[in-house]
């Protein structure tokens, strides 16, 4: 357990059960579209079903879980259509940004951004997003470059800018680090592109700090979606795999890969497909036969509450939740 990783004030097992599953979600071990499994999680977790609750309702908050039908929680699918939108809005979120800071950052405040970009160091990093209440994925490959430009965003003086870039950070995470496991980017790559940065917020030049931040999208293959759903056949078998960080791929597919076969039901989401129903053996009895015939009906709801909109006629609520699950880019 993660226990001592705690966001702001006095850490609960809750908070401690937050982030150990939020860490899980993060790196694929529980994947993409699978059922959270309440007595199995929490006896892996040492903890009661209680905390485990409260950290799921959390998790469903951040967009990393969606409950169906008000008793199972899924962890949400990895889709093409989530990452697009969130790089669409980081990169607004990033110039709006880049260009305040040019103007409000204070030398404190640029002297210790400077500081960690030289530095490099991860427990100076690590100390800061804590400091700041920010969840921080443990192991996480890119601690100092979130908090490098969480400074920035800090030096900008716009409280709404700040919090609407939180909101949007453990979402944005989720897909850096897969991107990061499938391309690896050189350290010295983000190193230049923040010094470069630095210097154009010193010089007080808004326009410089934004072109400098476009670059970061283009020399850094920050458009994860492209990443990670590319063309490339390889990607796509990286993909499996790198989902459950350096654990066995699953026996099954990429679905990724479905979407390229002809008659392909899935369109650039990632996630377990559902088992196919097991055939009885023969004399099995009408049980296993009316078993059979059940399966494909619960694999079809599945489906549907998962990866399609939800039909035109739905309750409001029920609307909300698939919509909730599907994911839109910043808080409402």
């Amino acid at each position: 357990m993660t226990y001592g990783d705690r966001t702001r004030g006095e850490a609960t097992k809750a908070d401690g059960v937050y982030l150990e599953v939020r860490n899980q979600i993060l790196y694929g071990v529980l994947e993409p579209a699978s059922r959270i499994d309440y007595p199995q999680l929490s006896a892996s977790l040492g903890v009661s079903i209680t905390p485990l609750r409260e950290a799921l309702r959390r998790l469903e908050a951040d967009h990393l879980v969606i409950r169906i039908a008000h008793r199972d929680v899924i962890v949400a699918p990895l889709t093409r259509e989530e990452a697009t939108e969130l790089v669409q809005v980081r990169r607004e979120l990033d110039l709006l940004a880049a260009r305040l800071a040019a103007a409000q950052m204070t030398a404190a405040e640029l002297a210790a951004a400077r500081e960690l970009v030289a530095s490099r160091d991860e427990e100076q990093a690590l100390r800061y997003l804590r400091d700041a209440g920010v969840p921080v994925a443990v192991g996480g490959p890119l601690t100092v470059n979130r908090a490098f430009h969480r400074m920035v965003y800090c030096g900008s003086h716009n409280q709404v800018l700040i919090q609407y870039r939180d909101a949007i950070s453990t979402r944005t995470e989720r897909y850096a680090i897969l991107a990061r496991q499938i391309y690896q980017v050189a350290p010295e790559a983000f190193r230049r592109l923040h010094q470069e940065l630095l210097t154009a917020l010193e010089n007080r030049d808004p326009a410089a700090a934004a072109a400098v931040m476009q670059a970061h999208y283009r020399e850094l293959d920050l458009d994860f979606a492209n990443v990670i759903f590319g063309p490339a056949a390889e990607g796509l078998a990286a993909v499996s795999q790198c989902c459950r960080a350096g654990a066995s791929p699953p026996a099954d597919r990429s679905r990724l890969e479905q979407q390229r076969e002809p008659g392909g039901e899935v369109e650039g989401d990632l996630g377990p497909r559902p088992a196919p129903a097991r055939t009885a053996p023969p004399g099995s009895g009408s049980g296993a036969r009316s078993a059979r015939r059940r399966r494909p009906d619960r694999v079809r709801v599945q489906r549907r509450v998962l990866h399609s909109h939800p039909p035109a006629g739905d309750p409001a609520g029920r609307r909300g939740r698939a919509e909730g699950g599907r994911g839109r880019a910043g808080p409402d």
